[in-house]
């Protein structure tokens, strides 16, 4: 292999690699700034992880890493080696940026009073953004994060997707999960038809028309909009 093969290798992953840590920052500050202290639970092995910090004062960070060992050991062979290990870094690094920022930020805190619902959208396209720049770069922030590639159609905020393939391996982008079929589904909680609603997907509802119909209707909202 020439020597500008290898540099450009050598490039190609400290670029992957830095920019990976940035997404895991942004997802850090947003988790614990925004989205713990009001004891909201997300998705994915953050969201376990917090439960069982609520239940059992165990740390965020250290529940968060354990179970991502634990998945990473059981998904070694389906989604192969590159992955794992940039995932491992990913897993590593947000366990370490979430126990800081936690310290900091609960000394120091960041969030809006008195709306949750604001810090929790803040919250969400800190962690969102952070997810997805370490997705671009072939890594995960740990859990369950994997990319999925195929035609999804239209997809609004607070849907849900099921998709149905197979695991390849992309030349530039590494292991993938390659959907020959996607379904989209409406959303069912208040949480994703807040997300749902405030998105403008509706003429005239807002951020704000959203939170008094869904804390008005809860669960049964879309049922009430469609009759």
């Amino acid at each position: 292999m020439d020597t500008k093969k290898v540099k450009d290798i050598l490039w190609h992953n400290v670029k992957d690699y830095c920019l990976i840590s940035v997404g895991l920052v942004l997802y850090a500050i947003g988790f614990c700034g925004f989205i713990l202290p009001h004891k909201v639970v997300i998705g994915g092995m953050a969201g376990v992880a917090s439960l069982i910090y609520f239940q059992f004062h165990i740390p965020v960070a250290a529940s968060f890493y354990v179970l991502n060992i634990i998945l990473l050991a059981l998904a070694y062979r389906l989604v192969g080696k590159q992955f794992v290990l940039k995932t491992l870094f990913g897993a590593t690094g947000l366990s370490i940026f979430i126990a800081i920022a936690e310290k900091i930020l609960e000394d120091y805190p960041i969030f809006i009073k008195d709306d949750i619902f604001l810090n929790c959208i803040i919250g969400a396209v800190m962690c969102g953004t952070g997810v997805g720049i370490a997705l671009a770069h072939n890594g995960s922030t740990g859990g369950t994060d994997i990319v999925v590639a195929g035609n999804v159609g239209s997809v609004d905020n607070g849907m849900s997707i099921t998709a149905y393939g197979y695991m390849v391996n992309h030349p530039s982008y590494g292991e993938q999960f390659r959907a020959e079929t996607c379904e989209a589904s409406l959303p069912q909680d208040t949480a994703a038809l807040l997300s749902y609603l405030s998105s403008g997907v509706l003429p005239y509802i807002g951020p704000s028309t959203a939170k008094k119909i869904v804390a008005k209707f809860g669960a049964h909202t879309l049922n009430v909009i469609s009759e």
